[in-house]
């Protein structure tokens, strides 16, 4: 049986490794470092990322779009997804716990004078940056 999700909009989907129920799509390949260039040629366009259900098709955005903003690749642990957002017009990056229809929290929140954006990223099964 074929199973359609209910939004198509020729976004590359990749699995989140761990689990087998979502996968994660970002509206771009822009690193979270690469804020910094786009900032001082003006800004950056933004970026979305979402979330497609293999059980019920469902689609679903934490976000919507905002100019200066950029997401980082999704993990899976503990029974939650998690993910990076920076926003340059803030100077944050903000680590988020993720569960569609049910939860999206901020766990954890750095100034972008804190870390370095290159190649900043989760891994591990405990959420290390």
């Amino acid at each position: 049986m074929i199973k359609q999700f209910n939004e198509v909009n020729g976004l590359y989907i990749e699995k989140i490794v761990g689990q087998d129920r979502l996968a994660y799509a970002m509206s771009d390949t822009e690193d979270l470092y690469d804020l910094i260039e786009y900032a001082e040629r003006g800004g950056y366009q933004g970026s979305v990322i979402k979330f497609y259900d293999f059980d019920n098709g469902n689609v679903y955005m934490p976000f919507e779009k905002k100019r200066d903003v950029i997401y980082g690749k999704s993990v899976y642990t503990d029974g939650f997804y998690y993910f990076l957002q920076a926003d340059y017009g803030l100077k944050k990056v903000t680590l988020y716990k993720y569960f569609p229809e049910t939860m999206l929290k901020a766990v954890a929140e750095f100034g972008m004078d804190e870390v370095n954006l290159y190649n900043l990223t989760i891994i591990g099964e405990r959420c290390m940056l």
